[in-house]
This record gives C-alpha cells, sequence and structure tokens, in this order.
C-alpha cells in the first residue's frame, strides 16, 4: 500500500493534467491500474460496497455470477464500475477469463490487457445499487482468482481497485496465513499484540466490559464459554476473545443487530480441507449484544442474545397460543359445559364464552406469530418446522371459519359438524404439539438442549394426565346415573342420558371436583408457560 503513496506526493509537484470522466463507462485507459480519470484522491477507507462471487471454488470453464452491491440500505448508491478477474499472484495489469452479461445487466464488456470480454463497467452514470454479471474461469486457470473493482459514487469520490471474493480452483488448498495478498484489504488491517498472559474474565464489571454466553460463564471452566472483553484506556480499547473451539473468531462492531459494514476483530487459524463451493451456515445465530455499549464507558456485564427480538416473538406467541389457550379451551369444552348451568356472559353460557374466547386469542396469536418469520427472513425458511407451522395456522383458521356455517343443535347436520370441528381440532393440536418439539431446537431460537424437550414432555403429559383424570370421572358419573353426556356424542368416548343430564345440571354433583381439578390444571400449565416464556426471553 506504500507504493500508490509515494507515486501520488510524486506527482503533485508536477503541472495539473486534465481530469476526464467517463459516464458512458468506456473506460479503456483504466485498463491497467484500475485508476479512473477523476480529480482528487482515492477514498482509503471501507466503501461499503462489496464484490461478492457465488462460490467459492472453481473449475475450468466454471461460469461464476459475480454481484457488486451496496452493503445496507443506508449506503448512497454506485454511479460507476470497473470489474476485473485477476491472479492475486500477479497483481493488476492482466485480467483473466471472460465476462458474459445477463438478463438487463447495467454493464458492457470491455476488452483490457488484449483479452476480449475481460473486464465489465458502467454503460451510463445511473445510480446502482446491485449489479450481476457471469465470469467464465478460463482455461488454465490459477490456483487462484481474485476479483477487484473500482467503484465510483462521485466525480472525486471513488475506490480504485477494491478487493472481492478469492476463489479457489478445485483440489489445491487455502492459502496460508503467511501469504501476502491472502490478507490484502482495500483498507488498512490493524495489527495484533501477542498474548502475555492467558485471556481472563477477572475484573468483568469492574475494570473490563464483558459480553459472555451463556451468561456469566468463565473462561477458564470446563464447560463451554464464548467470550470477549473490552478494557478502555484514554481513547483506545484492549480487546480480548475466546472461543470453545479451534477456528474462527469474531468480535464486530456495528451500528445495528446485523452482519455488514461492520468493525471486525477476528481470529485466524489456518484451514487446509477440499472445498465444496457452498457456503455453510451458522450452527447457531451470532451472540450480539442486548444494547449499545459505549466502548470508553464505564465496565459493564454486557447482556447478549443469540435470538432476535422478533423470533423470540414468534416463539412466545405460539406458546401462549398452542400450550395454553388452546389447551384450556379444549378442556372447557370437552369436560365442563354442565357447569355454571345458571350463569351466562353476554346472553351465552359460561363454557361456551370461555371456549370462544379462548381459541379466539388461539387464531389471533397464530396469525400475528405466523407473520413474523417471514418478515424476519424475507422469504421462506427451509426445514420441517415451517411447514408443519403453516399446517397448524390453516387448520386454526379453518375452525372459525367452520363455525361461522354451524348447524343449530338438533338439526341432521349437526352431528357432521360436531365430527369435523373435532377432527380438524385434534389435527391442529397435534400438529401445533409437533411444531413446538421442532421449533425449540430452532438456529433462530435454541433453547437449552436437553431441558427444554424435557419440560415439553412435561407440559403435554400433564395435558394428558388432566384429560385422563376428568374422563375417568366422566365414565364413573355415567355409571352412577350423574354424569353429563358430551354434545360430541362418541366422538369423546363418554355418553350420558338425557336424564342423568338433567339431573346432574340440577344436583351439581361433582361439580366441586371439577372445578378443582380446573384450577389446579390451569395453575401447572401456566408454570409450563411461564417457564417457556423466561427461557425465550433469555435466549
Amino acid at each position: 500500500m506504500a507504493l500508490p503513496l509515494v507515486v501520488v506526493l510524486l506527482l503533485l509537484p508536477w503541472p495539473p493534467q486534465v481530469a476526464q470522466g467517463y459516464s458512458s463507462g468506456l473506460v479503456g485507459p483504466a485498463c491497467g491500474d484500475l485508476v479512473p480519470g477523476h480529480p482528487g484522491r482515492p477514498q482509503s477507507g471501507p466503501s461499503n460496497y462489496s464484490v461478492e462471487a457465488a462460490q467459492g471454488s472453481f473449475n475450468v470453464g466454471d461460469a461464476v455470477v459475480v454481484t457488486i452491491a451496496t452493503v445496507d440500505a443506508g449506503t448512497a448508491p454506485f454511479l460507476g464500475f470497473l470489474l476485473q478477474a485477476l491472479d492475486p499472484t500477479r497483481g493488476l495489469g492482466s485480467p483473466l477469463g471472460t465476462f458474459i452479461l445477463t438478463g438487463a445487466a447495467e454493464g458492457q464488456l470491455l476488452d483490457c490487457g488484449g483479452r476480449a470480454n475481460s473486464a465489465v463497467s458502467h454503460r451510463n452514470s445511473a445510480e446502482k445499487r446491485r449489479v450481476q454479471v457471469t465470469w467464465i474461469a478460463p482455461n488454465p486457470s490459477p490456483d487462484y482468482i481474485m476479483f477487484r473493482a473500482t467503484l465510483v459514487r462521485a466525480l472525486s469520490t471513488y475506490w480504485v481497485a477494491q478487493r472481492g471474493d478469492v476463489l479457489v480452483r478445485v483440489g489445491v488448498p487455502m492459502p496460508g496465513p503467511g501469504t501476502a495478498w491472502a490478507t490484502d484489504s482495500p483498507w488498512p488491517l490493524l495489527g495484533s499484540v501477542p498474548l502475555t498472559q492467558p485471556v481472563s474474565d477477572v475484573g468483568c464489571g469492574r475494570d473490563r466490559s464483558c459480553l459472555r454466553w451463556p451468561p456469566r460463564c468463565l473462561v477458564n471452566a470446563p464447560t463451554p464459554c464464548l467470550f470477549a472483553s473490552l478494557a478502555a484506556t484514554g481513547n483506545s480499547v484492549a480487546v480480548e476473545m475466546s472461543g470453545p473451539d479451534l477456528g474462527y473468531l469474531a468480535l464486530g462492531f456495528s451500528h445495528d443487530t446485523t452482519m455488514g459494514g461492520d468493525d471486525v476483530c477476528h481470529v485466524l487459524h489456518p484451514l487446509h480441507a477440499p472445498l465444496a463451493g457452498l457456503m455453510l451456515k451458522h450452527e447457531q445465530q451470532p451472540l450480539v449484544s442486548r444494547v449499545a455499549v459505549r466502548l470508553t464507558g464505564t465496565p459493564t456485564e454486557v447482556p447478549g442474545s443469540r435470538s432476535p427480538t422478533i423470533i423470540k416473538a414468534h416463539g412466545a406467541l405460539m406458546m401462549v397460543a398452542w400450550l395454553t389457550c388452546a389447551s384450556v379451551g379444549i378442556v372447557l369444552a370437552r369436560f365442563f359445559k354442565p357447569l355454571w348451568p345458571t350463569h351466562y356472559i353476554w346472553g351465552q353460557k359460561v363454557w361456551f364464552q370461555l371456549h370462544r374466547s379462548f381459541m379466539t386469542t388461539v387464531v389471533l396469536c397464530s396469525l400475528v406469530a405466523f407473520t413474523l418469520p417471514f418478515v424476519y427472513r424475507a422469504g421462506w425458511s427451509h426445514g420441517a418446522h415451517p411447514i408443519v407451522g403453516c399446517l397448524v395456522v390453516v387448520l386454526a383458521v379453518a375452525q372459525p371459519l367452520m363455525a361461522l356455517v354451524r348447524p343449530h343443535p338438533g338439526e341432521p347436520r349437526r352431528s357432521l359438524f360436531n365430527w369435523t370441528h373435532w377432527a380438524t381440532g385434534t389435527a391442529a393440536r397435534t400438529a401445533a404439539v409437533a411444531a413446538m418439539f421442532l421449533g425449540v431446537d430452532m438456529t433462530s431460537l435454541d433453547l437449552p438442549d436437553t431441558w427444554d424437550k424435557l419440560t415439553l414432555i412435561g407440559a403435554v403429559a400433564w395435558q394428558v394426565a388432566t384429560e385422563l383424570l376428568l374422563e375417568a370421572h366422566a365414565h364413573r358419573g355415567c355409571r352412577a346415573g350423574s354424569s353429563v353426556g358430551m354434545e360430541l356424542r362418541g366422538v369423546a368416548g363418554t355418553v350420558a342420558g338425557t336424564v342423568a343430564k338433567e339431573q346432574s345440571e340440577r344436583s351439581g354433583t361433582g361439580h366441586t371436583f371439577k372445578k378443582t381439578v380446573l384450577a389446579v390444571y390451569v395453575a401447572g400449565n401456566l408454570v409450563f408457560l411461564i417457564v417457556y416464556l423466561v427461557a425465550i426471553e433469555q435466549a
């Protein structure tokens, strides 16, 4: 990086030359050094534009999609660009391969270095946020290919030869850490200081700010601990990092909670392994501080989270809907119709209004929660959980739609409605349980392993035990002639005569027992719900 600086300084005493901008993109004179004929000096800081390849490895003749884009919505668009593929061991001036324009590409092909279609530039000065082209690997090909682009934001604001992604030919090892061009960057990399003593968590919250996962874990403990500390001295900050495994470890400083356009401190370990040419995904979400941190401010224990707030809201709403509201609403409709025979809420029996209120809450919570992952992902998320979740929402919405055309009691088709209503509700309930078991281990909301499933098994067992107890009580009442026949005759397995039902409603036999069971059941259900809501909030 020193040579361009010296050259610029040496040119300054000479009489100024006429600067020429090329809004048409015919920038042939810039083919060799990628320097446009614009006034001023190139920018030395980050451009907030990315030059990315769709794959990390290549073979001779491969077609590789290359994208130049702004890194976020807040970045100003670029007006011009010049893109080349180079052998990083040879530097500028010898572009390799050929480019192809696809679709409505906002570019044009150039012949650089005596090679046809070896570069791409803009064709007008219109604002651009994303340009995509295809590069064809040459034969023969070098071991490594680096994409470099000059990007122009305004006439005197431009970045020269910004480094893009590096491709590695299949079968060739990754460049070692000592390779000069492997750590090349369009802006200077800050150096690191060798450790003179092990990373320590002593003084966290007192002398330094610490971010760690799990919360308050110990660096030297046998359990895994992801740790970063910030110790301010004047206007400088000492950063320490420690992770549970050998590999890539990084700490980013960002103005938001998403990756991209951040300042990064990272630790690298050389890796020599065959490349599959695929982009791998995080097994867990990156750890993000819950609040903004003043680096030179008062030391504190920085709370962290691996799950976005919007996904936490999705999980919490679904738990409220299906762990509690649906479960309680179903129990009320199935076992508590005879209770409160003389009491009404807005002209309807108590059990019916409670059942309708709970199930309406289920539908509303499900619909709101259903939209949140789509907002977060801006698209479809792969896996079984989204598929089962969509099925749950469809079945949940079908229930109130069927209720709108429900025949009155005693009409011929009432029995058909009862069976359909029961079958749809049972299917939705079963699918919801499956979705919950799948959801507690999602990458974006990963609750503590083993504990999460065991607690969910406990909640399901609590529900089943309650229903079995009430079912046994109903059967016993039938044999005694004082039980209540359910409206869904034959569906729940409990059938009682009309006389027994009337006698039960008048006498209230067994009502105290059922009310006691209901109170204990709801209390236990709420305990499970609160446990999960707390776990989701802390995830």
